[in-house]
């Protein structure tokens, strides 16, 4: 039972976090995310994540803010963004890092008005497939219909141009994993829990590069790239860093929601989860 107490009080911190900061996410968010079902989505998150817990509040409340700024949801389900928790040893805490999933970079891809579509599909053993460059560029993919296709071979990403061009890059698993190595989060969350979807949201990150990118688009993309090469980059105190300007789409002040009234939903939401 006393563990429970740490765990409590850790909660009851985030919650006071949400309190002081939920007036500047009301503006923050795009116009079709909910604030209160935003926190209360973040607040299960983590509740279900025992490192999560660990993490400073201020990342946790950083990397929401971040993710709500950028119009994307948190809920696993959904495959945009991850609360991911990691250990600086320089400073001897745990922060909450925020990791984009591959349908998280798809959604910011389509904001470009010249991108009309972009899909990411990963690779089997026992596929086959067959790809080539150059002047006649050719991509050939037809998934074997086995129970089990083999282990993960390539992961590819298609975009769809305004233009009516087409355009496509290749990862091999190597390459990926090379990837993987380099982030900080390589041996924790979507990487262990959701790897295939990683390994697409790696390729096509890459070949978003090369494509029409939107503001945020880009911003995630140099933010990531950063990232990799060791940079911090996670927001601790008064989201100061990666800032994200209030775009005109998104709710003016007047639209803030009453503090009892979204605190009340998010302490309803973990107290009493909808049985079945």
């Amino acid at each position: 039972m006393s563990e429970l107490v740490p765990v409590k009080q850790k909660a009851q911190t985030i919650r006071q976090m949400l309190d002081k900061q939920q007036g500047e996410l009301a503006r923050a968010v795009p116009r079709h995310i909910d604030p209160a079902r935003f926190v209360r989505t973040t607040l299960t998150v983590i509740m279900q994540n025992q490192k999560l817990l660990d993490c400073t509040p201020q990342s946790i409340v950083g990397s929401m803010m971040q993710a709500g700024a950028w119009g994307l949801e948190l809920d696993p389900g959904l495959g945009q963004a991850y609360l991911v928790p990691y250990y600086d040893r320089r400073n001897d805490r745990t922060l909450a890092q925020l990791q984009i999933g591959y349908q998280g970079m798809i959604a910011l891809a389509l904001r470009s008005q010249q991108v009309k579509k972009v899909i990411a599909r990963a690779v089997y053993e026992k596929d086959t497939f067959h790809y080539s460059f150059g002047l006649e560029e050719k991509l050939e993919h037809v998934p074997c219909a086995d129970e089990d296709p083999g282990p993960l071979t390539y992961v590819y990403a298609v975009a769809a141009l305004d233009s009516g061009d087409k355009q496509f890059d290749v990862m091999s698993k190597a390459e990926v994993e090379k990837v993987r190595k380099r982030s900080r989060a390589a041996d924790s969350g979507p990487w262990v829990t959701d790897y295939d979807s990683m390994a697409k949201k790696t390729v096509v990150r890459r070949l978003c590069k090369f494509l029409p990118k939107s503001t945020e688009l880009a911003q995630v993309i140099a933010r990531e790239e950063r990232f990799e090469r060791g940079e911090e980059v996670v927001d601790l105190e008064g989201f100061t860093v990666e800032a994200i300007p209030v775009q005109q789409e998104q709710l003016p002040a007047a639209a803030t929601p009453a503090a009892p009234s979204l605190l009340d939903q998010v302490e309803t939401a973990a107290a009493n989860p909808k049985k079945k």
